[in-house]
């Protein structure tokens, strides 16, 4: 037998034919279980009139709103069927929809959902055209290729409401009923119990029109807030997308399947993931909490539930708890600003008065740090240009201004490499512990370099790994032992025709294709735990070819991360928005960039950047001479901003020079230092799907 579980509020718009399309399935043994939490409007009345005219409905109701979770929760609960499906109450399912996903299920043992191909329609119930890019491919052998396909393309969840397998689905963990992101936890957890298949009928219809964003802070806190919490029953701060992280990490925490090292690698891909994909709205979360701590305000009340004050045992539990969020939610965005001095806020009020002293004392460390000697640290990341040399013709890298100047750049030797390795690590500034990774590349194209075998052997041998990112206009030609050196690897492309790749990349888009393809066989050959990823460069230009790109790489052991495109150049950049760049480059950029999406989160987060910490202040960056640069965004050009030799220098002097450029303050009071590293700004909802066939690159 089938069951079906609809939770529903307020859903009398669209209700009766959302039931109807269940009732009139082509496979009829299934028991119908609805829950409506405490709907105000015809729901109840829609909902009896069809359980009286149908056995199969059991009709269930809360008397007050418990949240989207528990509702969802309760009809799987009250459900008893082999296999299970949710259905939502304003889409529509055509007849067929049970009857073909069953076989699936039934012929394959290690397939825990079957969803079909999914269509959009209006508000009016009509079809708006093409198929929706929902597709998530997770039927990899393995759990841990399946759970990171899911963390990281997982966006349009219509698999949540396809047929599973009831007894697999009742073993998952649910979350706590303050999360946003639920689906994604649930589907994330099933990722690691079996695969997901889908089947090319079109068979699902999901309306659009209804969804609420979360792109402001201001419909974050008015409506995403009272949404997860309803009544705000426990009157604690609520910070969904806090709870949306921890309880991802659980997902991990919790299975025992995976051994330490790949327990800590899908750790630091969750972390990097919430990042780049959730950044923004964490960044809510930690907003909001930061200012109601700053009133005192441990626990919230915007419900029925009066808000008691002045129990202080309550207050130094939600005080332990947001602090336990603020923690987690500073892994994913260091240095957020006023997070120490709530954290410190919160230590005073659990009587932890030592450490809410320390926490004071390194807050008043880190913002007087750029007018005083810094003191001595490990580096939080590394970057060693090992090739000045680019053979791109990219309009917006730093690159360009090099070509422009004629400027002469340079391969760094095996030899220099490893006195600057040797140097750093004399100095005790790489944490062998959290930085054994190198970026081997800045502005320049590390391949080619012609003696990078040599530099990768140099890293075995201490212990230490290399990132990577290439534009693969060259075929690399890296031994078989080094590959494993390689912890990451990225292709940076700006286009997915030859016209929009030539016009930014000036090569072969089908040759740079086939250097990829051949190094990337590789690495799944010799060095499977290689992050391979494509850094997808979005410009007006190209959006049309987002889902063709995306496709085309949608296969195991690939990374699909888009980004806008901007100027890749600090010193430039800065006086593009001084309003200072020549007009010709100005009208360029207008032309080709989302600027209005760049001003506007410039706009967002400048206020808040006068005391910004620039994670470039923890960071080295070391051109191909051997000499240290004021950070990654700048060149062994741009001499005002060369710090010294990296052999000749104490760490002392390193981080001190570092503290004291004047670019750091355009930077940082422009909003743009904040805007770099936090990458939720670089996103955009993906654009509208595209009737475009797959483009035959090879041509």
């Amino acid at each position: 037998m089938v069951s079906v579980g609809m939770p529903v509020y307020n859903g009398e718009d669209h209700l009766a034919e959302a039931i109807e399309s269940v009732l009139h399935q082509d496979f009829e043994d299934f028991e119908f279980i609805i829950s409506d939490n405490a709907s105000d409007d015809r729901t109840p009345e829609i909902c009896r009139h069809y359980a009286e005219m149908d056995n199969r409905i059991k009709y269930y109701r809360y008397s007050e709103n418990q949240g989207s979770i528990r509702n969802f929760r309760r009809v799987l609960e009250a459900s008893s069927g082999k296999y299970f499906m949710w259905a939502s109450s304003d889409d529509v399912r055509e007849k067929a929809m049970v009857s073909a996903c069953i076989p699936v299920l039934a012929g394959d043992p290690s397939v825990v959902i079957c969803y079909p191909l999914a269509g959009s329609i209006d508000e009016a119930g009509n079809s708006l055209g093409t198929a929706m890019n929902d597709f998530i491919k997770a039927d990899h052998e393995t759990p841990k290729e399946r759970f990171l396909s899911v963390l990281w393309n997982l966006d349009i969840c219509n698999v949540l409401y396809g047929l599973m397998r009831g007894d697999v689905l009742r073993q998952v963990r649910w979350p706590r009923a303050k999360t946003h992101g639920f689906d994604h936890i649930i589907l994330s957890e099933l990722a690691l119990l079996g695969k997901f298949i889908r089947i090319p009928e079109l068979l699902f219809s999901r309306r659009q029109g209804g969804n609420r964003a979360t792109s402001t802070f201001e419909e974050y806190n008015n409506y995403l807030i009272p949404a997860v919490d309803p009544g705000n029953e426990s009157q604690g701060i609520t910070l969904p997308f806090c709870e949306f992280a921890l309880e991802t990490l659980n997902v991990i925490k919790f299975d025992s399947s995976f051994n330490e090292d790949d327990r800590a690698e899908l750790i630091e891909q969750i972390l990097r993931c919430f990042r780049t994909r959730w950044g923004k709205q964490v960044g809510y979360d930690m907003q909001r909490a930061i200012h109601l701590i700053h009133k005192g305000e441990f626990r919230r009340s915007w419900g029925k539930s009066p808000l008691v004050k002045g129990h202080k045992i309550a207050d130094q539990f939600y005080a332990s708890m947001i602090l336990t969020r603020l923690e987690a939610a500073s892994f994913i965005l260091p240095g957020f600003p006023g997070l120490q001095d709530a954290r410190a806020i919160c230590l005073q009020q659990l009587g932890r008065h030592d450490e809410a002293r320390a926490t004071a004392s390194t807050k008043q460390e880190q913002n007087s740090q750029s007018n005083t000697k810094r003191s001595v640290q490990k580096s939080s990341a590394t970057y060693i240009e090992i090739s000045g040399v680019c053979n791109g013709k990219c309009l917006y890298c730093a690159q360009r201004r090099l070509r422009e100047v004629e400027h002469s750049r340079n391969i760094m030797s095996p030899e220099l490499f490893e006195q600057t390795l040797m140097r750093l690590l004399e100095l005790e500034l790489i944490d062998m512990d959290k930085g054994r990774s190198i970026s081997l590349y800045n502005f320049g194209e590390p391949f080619l370099n012609p003696r990078i075998n040599d530099i990768l052997r140099i890293l075995k041998k201490k212990g230490l790994s290399a990132r990577i990112s290439s534009n693969f206009i060259v075929s690399p030609d890296i031994d078989e032992e080094c590959l494993p050196v390689i912890s990451s690897l990225a292709l940076s492309l700006s286009g997915f025709t030859q016209e929009s790749y030539g016009k930014i990349h000036g090569a072969s888009l089908s040759k740079t294709l086939s250097n990829f393809e051949k190094l990337h066989d590789e690495i799944l050959r010799y060095s499977p735990k290689t992050y391979v990823y494509i850094a997808w460069h979005r410009y007006l230009f190209n959006e049309n070819e987002f889902w063709d790109a995306y496709r085309y790489f949608d296969r195991p052991g690939i990374h699909f991360i888009p980004s806008v495109a901007h100027l890749n150049d600090t010193p430039v950049m800065v006086d593009f928005l001084k309003g200072k760049l020549p007009e010709d480059r100005r009208k360029q950029a207008e032309a080709d960039l989302f600027l209005d999406h760049i001003y506007q989160g410039l706009e967002h987060i400048k206020k808040e950047s006068k005391n910004y910490r620039c994670p470039q202040w923890d960071q080295l960056a070391i051109d191909e001479t051997g000499h240290l640069l004021l950070c990654c965004g700048v060149t062994g050009y741009d001499s005002e901003h060369v710090l010294g030799n990296i052999l000749e220098m104490s760490a002392e002097d390193m981080w001190e020079a570092k503290s004291t450029d004047s670019l750091c303050d355009e930077c940082i009071s422009s909003g743009l230092a904040r805007w770099y590293h936090d990458s939720s700004f670089q996103m955009m909802p993906p654009p509208a799907n595209s009737e475009l066939s797959l483009t035959d690159v090879r041509k």
